[in-house]
């Protein structure tokens, strides 16, 4: 883990913790920060929300995305259908990374799901980003027939749902 000096993260802590009190989101004050700091992103959200608990402007929930959007609505549509298969959920995204260095990788899924010794990482895509083209594509070419995807990957260990297979037909 990289090390910063006592200054840095001094400094880093007082501009979160005033950005924050003044109601800055934990997510969106890291952002800010990372601009003039040289600690890495994810330490300093991770900072941020911890920051952010102190302070008592935490999220109510322990999910840190936002829930009225495409990302979110299916996000929680997921969750709910893995808990009703008898998965433990994790959506808190600093337990989930801490969980996925444990395992010896890094990345932060949306969701983390275990059963037994079962383990589903899930990372929920939406046309808001950068996939925008892809998902548009999927969506296009399935109404014409079956699409088969093709990666550079072992996808014995991927799995893809849609909105139907969440139960419903809307994200």
């Amino acid at each position: 883990m990289t090390k910063y000096s006592p200054e840095q993260r001094r400094e880093a802590e007082t501009r979160l913790r005033e950005l924050i009190g003044r109601g800055t989101k934990p997510h969106a004050a890291a952002k800010q920060v990372a601009r003039s700091s040289q600690i890495a992103f994810l330490s300093l959200r991770f900072m941020a929300y911890n920051i952010a608990k102190e302070l008592g402007r935490g999220p109510d929930k322990p999910i840190q995305h936002a829930l009225d959007t495409e990302h979110g609505s299916l996000l929680l549509r997921c969750a709910v259908k893995l808990e009703a298969e008898g998965y433990d959920v994790v959506l808190e995204q600093n337990e989930i990374r801490r969980a996925i260095q444990r395992l010896g990788s890094s990345g932060n899924p949306d969701l983390l799901a275990t059963r037994g010794t079962e383990r589903l990482l899930v990372e929920v895509v939406e046309r808001a980003k950068g996939s925008a083209t892809f998902v548009d594509q999927l969506e296009r070419f399935s109404a014409a027939g079956r699409v088969l995807v093709v990666l550079p990957v072992d996808t014995d260990n991927i799995e893809f749902w849609g909105p139907r297979q969440l139960g419903g037909t809307q994200s």
